[in-house]
Formats: C-alpha cells, sequence, structure tokens
C-alpha cells in the first residue's frame, strides 16, 4: 500500500515538473494571450480573474479534452473536491463539507445549478456533458447568491446558449471497447436577426466493464442505453430584452449497479436478485432579461423539472443468499427567481433578488406485484411462502413509502462600492425561509402475519426554519496583472428530518469561512494564476452516527464541538505558443472537536456485538484528503508536406487524489485508497477545424479502485477501468 501511495505521488509530482519544464522552454515562443474566463454565478458576467472567489470554470472543450463524462469524472478536473459514487446516488463534498450519508432524507452540503436552476442534490446527476459552454466549480460558501445547502460550495452547469452568428451543424460518432457506441448531434439555426434556434441528441451504448457478472439475477446490470435530447431557442426582438427557453430531456438505462463486498474481487462479481437502474427527467427553464433604458435590469428565471428513477440491486453483494433492494421514486421541482441589477459602470452596485423552491418527492408504497415502492426483500427473513404461487421473496421483511415537500422562499441583496479605483468593498446578505413536511409509514415482516417485528404506525413530521447566509470582502486591484481579496463568508446546511424512528430532529450546520486570495497574470498573459488560503468554522457538523434506540441501527445528528478545515489552493493555465498547460491543487488539513463516547460499529462487530465506545476528538473528518491535484498538458504540432493546413495534439491529463475516510471511525474498510488516474488523447485535425479524429484512453494504466462504500462497509462500487476508443468529428 505504501509503495502504490509513494509511486502516485511520484507520478503527480513527475507530470507537474514537465509541465513547469515545457512552459518555461517556450517563454521565448510566439505571444498567445490566454481567453478571459468569466463566471456566472453571482447574476453578472464577471471576470474570474478579478472576482473574489475560489472557482474553477472549465469550457465545453476542456470537459471533453479532460475526459470529464459527467459529474463523477469532474472531481479529477478541479481540485478540492470529491464524489464518492454510488451509480444513482453520490455523497458530494467540496472542502471537506457535504453529505454525510447516501440516504435520500439527508441534506447537502454542495448545491448543483442546470442552466440557472437549483436541481436535487445527491442523484440524478448521472446526466452526460454535451454541447457545453462551461462548469464553474465555486469553492466555500455560496450563501448570498445560492443560499441553503451551498456551505462547501456550489456548481452550475451551463449549456450553450443559441446563436445568431451564422447557421452550423456537427455530427459525431465514436466506439470504443466493451462494444461502446456514441453518436451525437448539433444544430444551430438563426431563423432571423432575433431568432434562433439550437437543437441537440446525444446516445451512448455500451455493455458492463467488469471481468465477469455471474449469478442468479435478471435485467443487463452495467450496460448502458443512454439517450439525451436538449432544444433551445433564443429571441432577442431589440437591444433591452433577451428570451431563452431551453428543454431537456433524459432517458438514462444503466442496466443496474453492479456492487461488491470486501476482500472480494471487484470486477470479477457475482450477482443475485432483480438488478435495475434507470434515470428519466425532463427540464424547461425560461430565462428572461430586460434592461430599462437608465441601465437597470430586471431577470426572471422559471424552471420545471419531472424526475423519475428505478434502483434495485443486489444489498448483500458478493454472497449467494437472496437479498433485494428495491427503490423507485418521483420528483417534481418547481422554481421561480427574479433578480433586479444595477448598471455595472457605476460606483456603487447592486442586486437584490429573490427564489421560492418547491420539491415534492414520492416513493410509493411497495408493490409485491411488480416490485415497486421501497423495500428489503429476502436474506434471512423470508420465512416461508404466505401466498401459494408467490415465493417470499417476492415480499419485503421491511417497506415503507417516503413522500417529502420542500418550499424555501430567500430574499437577498448584494453590494459593491469603489472605495477608490483600485479599491473595491463589497457584502450580501440572505434570508432563507425552510419549510419541509415528510410522511412515512414502516412496515416489518410485510406479507405475513403476525409481522416478525412491531411496526412503526404512519408518521408525518415537519420542520420550519430560518437562516440567514452572507459575505463580505475587501478587493484590491493592484495593477491590470494582480488582484488580492480577503473575504468572509458564511453558510449553511439546514436541519434535517432523519428517515427511521423515533425520527429526530437535527439542527442546522453553521459553516463560516475566512478567505485570501491572490489571482495574476504573467507574461503578456499568456500564464494565469489563482492562489487561495481558507479557514473553515463548522458548528454543528452533520455526522450519521451508529445508534441503538433507533429501528435500522444509524440515524444522522449534530457532533458535538468545533470543526475546523483549512487550507491552500492553486490553480494555474498558461498558453505559449502551441504549448497548453492547466493544473489545480488543493491541500486540506481537518480535525473534529471534542467529539466523545462515540459507538464505533466496526470494533462493534470484532468485539461480539458488545459496543466499543471511542473518542473521536481530533480526527479527521470524512471526505477531506490531504491533497487532491490535476494536471493537463497538450501541444500542437503543425503539419507540412502532404498534411499541409492540418494540426496533431497529444494531450495528457493526470489527477492524483490522496486516500480518504468515507465514515467517522478510522477504519479501513471504509477508506478510499489514493488514486492516480491518467486520461490520454491524441487528436488529428483538419484545417478550419472542418473535422477532426481522435484516439482517446481514459484510466490509461486501467487502474482498479473502489469509487463509493456504502453502508457500514457492505457494499464497494468499483471505479471505471481502462476505456478508449475513437471519435470522428465533422463540422458542417
Amino acid at each position: 500500500m505504501k509503495l502504490r501511495t509513494s509511486r502516485s505521488k511520484q507520478v503527480f509530482a513527475m507530470a507537474l515538473a514537465c509541465a513547469a519544464t515545457l512552459v518555461y522552454a517556450n517563454v521565448a515562443a510566439q505571444s498567445v494571450p490566454l481567453e478571459e474566463v468569466v463566471v456566472t454565478a453571482t447574476r453578472r458576467t464577471s471576470d474570474l480573474q478579478t472576482t473574489a472567489i475560489s472557482a474553477s470554470v472549465l469550457s465545453g472543450k476542456d470537459i471533453t479534452d479532460k475526459g470529464v463524462y459527467d459529474l463523477y469524472d469532474l472531481q479529477y478536473a478541479a481540485p478540492s473536491m470529491t464524489i464518492a459514487g454510488y451509480g444513482s446516488a453520490n455523497e458530494f463534498s467540496i472542502r471537506g463539507v457535504g453529505r454525510t450519508q447516501v440516504d435520500i432524507d439527508v441534506p447537502s452540503g454542495v448545491v448543483i445549478y442546470r442552466d440557472g436552476a437549483p436541481t436535487i442534490a445527491g442523484y440524478f446527476q448521472t446526466e452526460p456533458y454535451f454541447d457545453i459552454e462551461a462548469i464553474e466549480v465555486l469553492r466555500g460558501p455560496q450563501g448570498t447568491y445560492v443560499g441553503k445547502n451551498a456551505a462547501g460550495g456550489a456548481v452550475f452547469i451551463n449549456t450553450m446558449d443559441p446563436s445568431f452568428e451564422k447557421f452550423s451543424a456537427t455530427v459525431e460518432g465514436g466506439i470504443g471497447n466493451n462494444d461502446l457506441w456514441e453518436v451525437s448531434g448539433i444544430v444551430n439555426a438563426p431563423i432571423n436577426e432575433t431568432l434562433a434556434v439550437r437543437a441537440s441528441y446525444k446516445h451512448t451504448g455500451a455493455n458492463d466493464y467488469y471481468d465477469s457478472i455471474t449469478g442468479n439475477f435478471t435485467g443487463n446490470p452495467g450496460e448502458r442505453n443512454l439517450n439525451s435530447y436538449r432544444a433551445a431557442v433564443k429571441w432577442e426582438p431589440n437591444s433591452q430584452f433577451t428570451g431563452i427557453v431551453k428543454v431537456d430531456y433524459h432517458d438514462l438505462d444503466f442496466g443496474g449497479n453492479v456492487v461488491s463486498s470486501p476482500g472480494f474481487d471487484l470486477y470479477d462479481v457475482p450477482q443475485n436478485g432483480d438488478i435495475d437502474y434507470q434515470d428519466e427527467s425532463f427540464r424547461v427553464v425560461g430565462d428572461l432579461t430586460y434592461t430599462f433604458s437608465n441601465g437597470i435590469s430586471i431577470k426572471s428565471l422559471s424552471a420545471y423539472q419531472k424526475l423519475e428513477t428505478v434502483n434495485n440491486l443486489d444489498l448483500n453483494a458478493s454472497l449467494p443468499v437472496f437479498y433485494q433492494f428495491t427503490s423507485n421514486g418521483d420528483f417534481d421541482i418547481v422554481s421561480q427567481e427574479i433578480n433586479v441589477l444595477s448598471p455595472e459602470d457605476q460606483r456603487f452596485r447592486w442586486i437584490v433578488g429573490g427564489l421560492y423552491f418547491q420539491q415534492d418527492t414520492k416513493i410509493p408504497y411497495y408493490d409485491p406485484t411488480d416490485h415497486t415502492g421501497f423495500a428489503f426483500r429476502g436474506n434471512v427473513f423470508a420465512l416461508g411462502d404466505p401466498i401459494p404461487g408467490v415465493t417470499s421473496n417476492d415480499f419485503a421483511w421491511f417497506a415503507t413509502p417516503w413522500q417529502e415537500l420542500q418550499r424555501d422562499l430567500s430574499v437577498f441583496g448584494h453590494v459593491a462600492f469603489d472605495i477608490m479605483p483600485n479599491l473595491e468593498i463589497e457584502g450580501g446578505v440572505r434570508y432563507t425561509n425552510y419549510f419541509t413536511t415528510q410522511f412515512t409509514e414502516f412496515t416489518f415482516g410485510f406479507g405475513f402475519t403476525p409481522p416478525v417485528i412491531p411496526f412503526a404506525p404512519p408518521t408525518t413530521n415537519k420542520l420550519h426554519e430560518g437562516s440567514v447566509d452572507g459575505q463580505v470582502a475587501l478587493n484590491w486591484t493592484i495593477n491590470e496583472q494582480h488582484f488580492a481579496y480577503a473575504l468572509f463568508s458564511r453558510g449553511h446546511v439546514p436541519s434535517g428530518i432523519n428517515i427511521f424512528p423515533p425520527f429526530r430532529i437535527y439542527d442546522e450546520m453553521d459553516v463560516k469561512n475566512y478567505e485570501t486570495g491572490w489571482k495574476a497574470n504573467w507574461m503578456d498573459n499568456q500564464i494565469r494564476t489563482q492562489a487561495n488560503f481558507y479557514y473553515m468554522d463548522i458548528n454543528d457538523q452533520h455526522v450519521n452516527f451508529e445508534s441503538t434506540d433507533v429501528v435500522i441501527g444509524q440515524d444522522n445528528r449534530n457532533a458535538p464541538g468545533n470543526t475546523e478545515i483549512y487550507g491552500i489552493e492553486f490553480s494555474a493555465q498558461a498558453h505559449v505558443s502551441d504549448l497548453h498547460v492547466d493544473l489545480g491543487m488543493g491541500w486540506m488539513h481537518s480535525d473534529i472537536g471534542k467529539f466523545e463516547n462515540v459507538v464505533d460499529p466496526f470494533r462493534t462487530l470484532d468485539n461480539g456485538g458488545v459496543d466499543v465506545i471511542i473518542d473521536l476528538s481530533g480526527e479527521r473528518t470524512p471526505f477531506t484528503p490531504k491533497f487532491t491535484g490535476n494536471v493537463g498538458v497538450s501541444y500542437d504540432f503543425h503539419l507540412t508536406g502532404m498534411l499541409e493546413g492540418f494540426m496533431l495534439t497529444p494531450r495528457v491529463d493526470v489527477s492524483h487524489t490522496s486516500d480518504l475516510k468515507t465514515k467517522l471511525w478510522d477504519s479501513p474498510l471504509a477508506k478510499l485508497d489514493d488514486r492516480t488516474l491518467a486520461n490520454g488523447r491524441l487528436t488529428l485535425m483538419a484545417p478550419n477545424d472542418k473535422w477532426s479524429a481522435t484516439f482517446w484512453a481514459n484510466n490509461m494504466f486501467d487502474k482498479g479502485y473502489v469509487s463509493g462504500i456504502q453502508n457500514l462497509a457492505t457494499l464497494y462500487y468499483a471505479g471505471r477501468p481502462l476505456e478508449f476508443g475513437f471519435n470522428l468529428k465533422y463540422n458542417f
């Protein structure tokens, strides 16, 4: 294990050294300034290099070049970000703040926006990235502009708008190992000077990437049949009004989540049960902006989202006994945001706004005839056949419906004032009124008389609270090339209601962030850097406990004492002649405050079921790797002779993530090992970008690794091994 860790760090260090050497070897080359990178999360379009925020912004080209296919891959292209992937769900953290458990009732500490609309956290994040304008990964509390659940950060995913410039179209197809085949198409069409439309489609089909999947199962676990459709209309009748409507539909059939167990092979897996995993989603977003003659703008962003999911998997993974988890649910999300913005060219600038958000979640009663609902079937609780002709595996020893209604109403304001031409102070505050109601009806021994275990009657729990977030920053434009800032920001993760009896309510989690940063441009804007230091003080941290007084054994509570997380982040981009380099690094330290008398379930299991009490004070918090980093290097070779005008571009991307805990307790069973992954591409581009051909490989060295650990280390999810292929793209 130590040898593998050492080699991983050596590989990453060598990649950084090579990148630095190549940059400085080209200092005398032709000047090629970097393009401006902007962020939109502040409700204005602002230059990242002069905005008081720590962020990574990836263009659509960056996403393709780096092999970022979906949210899980994004962690290898942005520092201080970790995602434990469970197929249908994830535990997503930025700077160590995120979700404590994969259960659907647990609030998230990171918010994801798509085209300006907030989406459900922790689920439905497998939509493939295509026809993307940019993805913004914002680190640290984003309380003013985003509100609750953004205590760790936020991700803004922006797809391409229709363009009035010209008609254009792109078709792309590809093949790869595991019978991978992909096809996509994009059409942009200006109808006239005021109306333009854009449409795109992507299909991905592939077999599973496992060495073997055996056992008594139904379905097509690990196989992908993914279809995504997108359409957009842009109307700009005059210089004052712009309206954009975007519609997405995704029909994503992943066949089923494949799981393993500790001590078993990750890629040679026996599975039992009815395996299935599908996500289907529909989203419509309307973005309207009107600018008055005095320069004040009003912006409306409306969204409706309809989401449906099915996730049935083998709950005891590699063991032969039938034990099935069944789940399906429907989600309806409505949101409306209104912003009023002052002109940007004034000494005093302001934004006021409000957001209404409603999420209605429904998991139905379990139906043994078609296995819909939320249920656990089989295992040692299969006690016979209560109905002739229907096996006991069709019934559930534990089942429940679950319904939740969330409503948020937020108002916020943000102001900025130029104290001097090069010195600005800005600040903002946001108030969120949050209401949620949760309904459950727990049944044990379903289908048997009498029940195996006494059941919990129908129960409705409610939660209503208000909270204030905000920030204040002092920004110093040292000169045209250098910018520095000092920032304080506060964010929170709302209170929650445990899904299992006795339905404890735990308090909101408070995160205070103290940060200072320096951004710079070098060598005539050929090199761009960001560096920052942050310190986060966390009160009432959400943690998942092992409990003896709840039905299922675990529930979420607040950790006593203060948790602290601090670190350094650095990123850089360089374009020197034909050389392109980008890198990002994050170093992080964390420790839990006073945290005594905690049951360690892993040691308890080794102790014959007798509770082992430990002191976690000062321990590292979950999902806080000491180091995360990524570096990408490419070089454009301009060919001559018969291939005059063609360009050949090799590219390599290397990422490294240190080991991290997935639970409070420091058990090797609940730890993700450090990993170094490398992606490669070789692209031949025709003159005038008419067409291109690309050979690509992700996880080039075929590293096997665990991507997520669920429950008390009973389910392991395998990371994607070596994938490679060939793509051909043509631009009309």
